[in-house]
């Protein structure tokens, strides 16, 4: 269920998380993302990535009775449950980060994204087949209507076609490291 609310978020680059953070609507939630952190001993990263491959473990970690301390999003005294389901429930999300973006296409919420100082924001649009259509910079900002539209039928197909080749190919990837002798 999307919500009427917007979802604000900051960028690695000053300039744009200014931006954003001056122009997020009385509407919109707007949080800091530098703040964000994982708290997970290292033994049980992989299990953590395996379980991240599919939406439901995204709102479901399961790593085993007591195998992991807490992992939290400082802000959210929830933890991570919180967080995602305000993602999945925004109408739709300003970001000018490159992992909220992954989460925006994860849970099928609109978004807007600035570009950032690498080309994964772009790459990762390339490689999902919508194309470069919801990235947008400071030049073009001001001219935008806000918030962002919702997915067309062709981008929602192709966003979930890429979702699932990517979770099948990162299953196959770490079978095949974890199944070798390190």
């Amino acid at each position: 269920i999307r919500h009427e609310k917007n979802l604000y978020t900051d960028s690695v680059l000053p300039a744009v998380s200014k931006f954003i953070h001056q122009n997020s609507k009385e509407e919109a939630k707007y949080i800091s993302l530098n703040h964000v952190r994982f708290d997970v001993p290292a033994p049980h990263l992989y299990q953590l990535y395996r379980n991240c491959i599919t939406l439901n473990s995204w709102f479901k970690v399961r790593l085993g009775a007591g195998s992991m301390r807490d992992y939290f999003m400082l802000g959210y005294k929830s933890g991570t449950h919180d967080f995602l389901n305000e993602i999945q429930t925004s109408k739709s999300i300003i970001t000018g980060r490159y992992h909220m973006l992954c989460l925006c296409l994860l849970t099928e919420t609109p978004f807007l994204v600035f570009g950032s100082n690498t080309s994964k924001i772009e790459g990762l649009l390339t490689d999902t087949g919508i194309g470069k259509s919801r990235i947008i910079s400071l030049s073009t900002a001001n001219s935008i209507n806000y918030p962002a539209k919702p997915f067309s039928s062709l981008e929602l197909e192709k966003i979930r076609k890429f979702i699932a080749k990517s979770q099948k190919a990162f299953s196959e990837m770490f079978d095949e490291i974890f199944s070798n002798d390190l």
